[in-house]
């Protein structure tokens, strides 16, 4: 079994081998499609779009969903302080597991009001 990006709803398709990687025995395909649509999301879009560095706060809507859960680990792998947000307490859990530093959940917290006094100098 092999995967790669493009043709994104193709059933078949022909590409280029170097564009393939093998997908290892017992891998479901659920997860190695969020580890290469989802994960290069945010990849892509913290390193090349925000370049993202240590000591830099950025913030993750969205923090447990496929993307968002790459980014915050993506964000602290970098040195980052991650404020996520949830719209769950079930979802605080999960965002804190991930390791934002700060989650807010915001159905019960009014996030401008956070970021101005929690994070006068703003995010980067």
């Amino acid at each position: 079994r092999v995967a790669f990006i493009g043709a994104a709803y193709a059933e078949y398709t022909v590409t280029n081998a170097s564009l393939c990687f093998k997908v290892p025995d017992g891998s479901a395909p659920e997860e190695v499609t969020a580890l290469r649509v989802s994960g290069l999301t945010a990849l892509v879009a913290l390193e090349r779009t925000a370049k993202i560095m240590a000591g830099d706060t950025m913030l993750v809507t969205a923090a447990c969903g496929a993307t968002g859960s790459f980014a915050v680990q993506l964000g602290k792998l970098a040195g980052a302080t991650v404020i996520g947000t949830v719209g769950s307490e079930e979802k605080r859990k999960v965002a804190e597991d991930l390791g934002c530093d700060r989650v807010v959940n915001y159905k019960q917290e009014d996030l401008s009001a956070v970021l101005q006094h929690e994070f006068p100098k703003g995010l980067d």
